[in-house]
């Protein structure tokens, strides 16, 4: 028995030897303050998929929207590199979705974030934290608009060795 319980239990026998009436429950789990831990990743950089949306920039993002997303449990912080070479449009901040299933499929739903499901901390030309506040399980997407030095958008996905399949 954890000591609080142990604890407990001999409140109740010094109780029941006052003559006073005592229900015992059975030893079940205790809601913890630890459920919502936090933890860490890293979002492998091969992983980024970089897509050309016609408009002279190179999108990467953490998969196709239609494809698989990362999971993203409660407390969760995950550090994120950019591919070598790729340069963030100044004043643009990545794009963050999140949803209840880990496909965008009829059952589940998905929302741009706000609040304690985006919050974003050293955010640097090369990588940022993403974090999720929250003690909600979910799964995220998120895409970051820029250029590639010394590319054109056609051959960025190649130059950056990350997976240009979806341009």
């Amino acid at each position: 028995m954890p000591d609080g319980r142990r604890a407990a239990a001999a409140g109740v026998a010094a109780c029941v030897g006052a003559g006073a009436l005592v229900v015992l429950l059975a030893d079940a789990p205790a809601c913890t303050l630890h459920d919502c831990d936090p933890t860490t990743s890293t979002f492998p950089v091969e992983q980024w998929t970089a897509f050309d949306a016609g408009d002279g920039e190179v999108h990467l993002a953490s998969g196709p929207f239609d494809g698989t997303w990362l999971d993203y449990p409660g407390g969760v912080t995950i550090t994120v590199n950019y591919p070598a070479g790729f340069v963030v449009d100044q004043g643009t901040a990545p794009t963050f979705w999140v949803s209840t299933g880990s496909t965008q499929d009829a059952g589940a739903i998905s929302t741009s974030t706000a609040g304690q499901l985006d919050e974003l901390s050293n955010i640097t030309s090369t990588w940022f934290l993403l974090n999720n506040k929250s003690c909600a399980e979910y799964y995220v997407w998120f895409s970051v608009t820029g250029t590639f030095t010394g590319t054109t958008t056609g051959d960025a996905g190649a130059e950056a060795g990350v997976d240009a399949s979806h341009e």
